[in-house]
């Protein structure tokens, strides 16, 4: 016969192994994974530039100030299955902000407009590493993965080339080995704007996948563009153009990374302004680390060769250097100063500039 002790003992040992087990189930039903993501962003920024004369205002280079608004989406139905049995919405994502576009550098006043970010559905497939992404999204003008990139104040090769990095269309990439990707996009060249005037744009690259320490790849684009700045127009006449270029990428986990890109091509001469063809050559290398559990550093030198093909005279060289140092007050919070000088002889004299930046943010679905 079991003593009344052990009986007592058995019973209460079930008792909690009970209550563990159901209070274990409990948790895995309330805590389940978020698949919503609210995410709102203040850039401020200003300092002191020289272009022309000595002067102070608000930031006009690199990332303008706005407040920027961040709403993402995973489908559930997706997260739970964990996996796609052929073709289906996997996330989307709408980013827009109200930013600062006055372009006078000398004037403090802030003209704010509506701009469209990165705003996109993304479609995954049964097939590993291939996707479509359909919506407003950057371009595949080579890979520049940044460690800083809240409102960085180094641009990506796209942005300097072209005057945007974002475009409007249908987004393609699928591995072609285990090693190597292959991405296509084929958009309206409007950039950031809303307003269309019948231009397209297509954009390639071959390369290394972004897993690997050490990328390197060959991309190509082309098309008849609109001159935009922002979400703003400059002219309705279209640019039609076309690049090939490379790249070498070494990353170091989140710790470093060095970039150096290399982009070659024409500037048709097909405009009311200009019969004239221009080839255009440009280099940019950028190297970002951390130097500290909260301090990291950015670098980047851009070299750009405009020549026209007609007239010797005309050819422009500018070269462009800045450097940024960032401070991570806490987790939404940074403190950036930012610099750049640039020369060249398309340029009156030397333009030089110091700005103070302060970056917050906070997530509403926490």
């Amino acid at each position: 016969m079991i003593p009344k002790i052990h009986v007592r003992c058995l019973i209460l040992i079930l008792v909690l192994l009970n209550s563990a087990l159901f209070s274990q189930d409990s948790s895995l039903r309330l805590n389940r994974a978020k698949s919503l993501f609210i995410f709102p962003q203040l850039n401020l920024s200003y300092g002191y530039c020289y272009q022309d004369e000595s002067q102070w205002g608000w930031q006009r280079i690199g990332a303008r100030n706005q407040i920027v608004l961040n709403m993402m989406k995973k489908s559930e139905t997706r997260m739970k299955r964990g996996y796609t049995s052929f073709a289906e919405p996997k996330s989307f994502q709408l980013k827009f902000a109200i930013v600062d576009e006055s372009s006078d550098q000398d004037s403090n006043d802030l003209e704010f407009n509506f701009k469209l970010l990165d705003s996109w559905m993304k479609i995954d497939t049964k097939w590993d590493r291939t996707e479509i992404v359909i919506g407003h999204k950057s371009i595949p003008y080579g890979h520049n993965p940044t460690l800083d990139s809240s409102f960085s104040f180094l641009p990506s090769l796209s942005n300097l080339d072209l005057g945007f990095s974002r475009d409007k269309g249908i987004f393609f990439s699928m591995p072609v080995n285990n090693h190597y990707d292959f991405e296509i996009s084929v958009s309206a060249g409007m950039g950031d704007t809303f307003d269309y005037y019948g231009g397209w744009l297509v954009t390639s690259r071959f390369g290394r996948a972004a897993f690997h320490q050490q990328e390197w790849g060959l991309f190509a684009l082309g098309g008849s563009i609109q001159k935009t700045c922002g979400s703003k127009n400059i002219s309705s006449e279209l640019n039609s153009f076309f690049r090939i270029g490379s790249e070498y990428l070494y990353k170091k986990k989140e710790f470093m990374k060095i970039v150096n890109q290399i982009s070659i091509g024409s500037d048709l001469g097909n405009t009311e302004d200009s019969n004239d063809d221009v080839i255009v050559y440009q280099f940019l290398q950028n190297v970002e680390f951390f130097i500290a559990d909260r301090w990291s550093m950015g670098y980047e030198l851009v070299h750009k060769i405009h020549a026209s093909q007609e007239n010797s005279i005309s050819t422009e060289v500018n070269t462009i250097i800045r450097f940024s140092i960032s401070y991570a007050a806490c987790r939404y919070t940074k403190i950036r100063l930012n610099s750049y000088y640039g020369v060249g002889n398309s340029l009156d004299q030397d333009e030089f500039g110091v700005f103070l930046q302060i970056t917050f943010g906070r997530s509403l679905t926490n």
